[in-house]
């Protein structure tokens, strides 16, 4: 099974290619030569999976029918599942703590995002694309707000004095902290009714694994970028780094 799904990465021509050494059944054979000029290599783990699911099918069907007792079905699918699994075609789920998303409803204490697949293996229990998130009475709300070029300018020049003061306390014998380069944001408490429909934003927790989960309580909710506000225009000075 790995090897029919495999076999749209080979750049030889399936047609050409003995039918015993492909070890293929001749109607999987045809399909994928159909199938191989319009596929891309981003498609290849898409295509395992419907060609374990169709063999699961099969091999499911065949033992159903010989030996009633065996599970049919649900004996071939699990069994490809744990081939699938055993060959790492697909990478392995792991906890996740922070999920981006696109707001579509706001409620009173909630909202719910439209989230991408956070589950890899698409043979595997698939998680919800919609996610209703709970605001508690801990939990923040972030919206990062560009700098203005007057202000980007400050923290530029007051970081290259302390980049100055670094370098002369470090000539002086010194064992000084290295300044941190200033942020063109920064972050603006906002309240849930701030949020409006079709924003992104960044939802995170700090112990619940939420790969699956359809609900759960945010510890932070940070809203991506907005636009900076009107500058003065003001050229922002480059941040420099004092020799060592």
């Amino acid at each position: 099974m790995i090897f029919w799904a495999k076999i749209c990465y080979d750049t030889t021509d399936i047609n050409h290619m003995p039918m015993e050494e492909k070890n293929i059944p001749p109607v999987v054979g045809k399909a994928l030569a159909g199938l191989k000029p319009h596929l891309k290599r981003k498609y290849v783990p898409w295509l395992a999976a419907a060609v374990v699911v169709a063999v699961a099918y099969a091999t499911g069907y065949a033992v159903g029918s010989t030996h009633p007792t065996d599970g049919g079905f649900a004996a071939g699918y699990a069994s490809a599942q744990k081939k699938i699994a055993d060959s790492r075609i697909f990478p392995e789920n792991v906890a996740i703590h922070r999920l981006a998303g696109k707001v579509v409803t706001v409620g009173t204490d909630s909202l719910v995002i439209e989230a991408n697949q956070t589950v890899r293996n698409p043979l595997d229990e698939q998680a919800p694309t919609q996610r209703t998130i709970k605001v508690g009475p801990d939990t923040k709300l972030y919206r990062a707000e560009a700098l203005t070029s007057a202000e980007l300018a400050k923290a530029a020049e007051e970081f290259n004095a302390a980049q100055r003061q670094y370098a002369a306390d470090l000539a002086a014998g010194k064992t000084p902290v290295r300044p941190t380069p200033p942020s063109r944001t920064r972050q603006t408490e906002i309240k849930l009714s701030d949020l409006r429909a079709g924003q992104t934003l960044t939802v995170m927790v700090a112990k619940e694994d939420i790969l699956r989960a359809a609900s759960f309580t945010a510890d932070e909710i940070d809203v991506t970028l907005s636009p900076a506000p009107a500058g003065n225009g003001a050229k922002v000075p480059a941040p420099t780094e004092p020799a060592e």
